[in-house]
């Protein structure tokens, strides 16, 4: 199986935290998300600190890694809550049209 390697990069300490393995970038996104979302947890305490980073991938079959020559940016903690949060405004403001057209 082909694993997605990533890493969130600490903007106030200037380092990269240990690297995390997943199925896909999606996977990643929501995890990071629900860490961000999370108020105990650094990434939801300071989330204009971190950084999501996609670092290549690694192959559990053979034991490869295929190193990204660049590091690819996927938005900071703080980004992922917002467009959370904006997601689910526009779901309630659609819930709420809904029932009132059923009315």
């Amino acid at each position: 199986m082909i694993l997605q390697i990533f890493t969130v990069y600490d903007i106030k300490a200037r380092a990269y935290l240990p690297p995390f393995f997943v199925p896909s970038i999606e996977v990643a996104k929501r995890t990071f998300l629900d860490a961000s979302l999370d108020k105990e947890h650094q990434f939801g305490k300071h989330p204009e600190d971190y950084n999501l980073m996609h670092l290549g991938e690694f192959n559990d079959e053979n034991g490869t890694f295929n190193i990204l020559e660049s590091k690819v940016s996927l938005g900071l903690a703080i980004e992922h809550k917002a467009a959370y949060e904006n997601f689910l405004e526009v779901a309630k403001k659609n819930q709420q049209l809904t029932e009132e057209n059923q009315q």
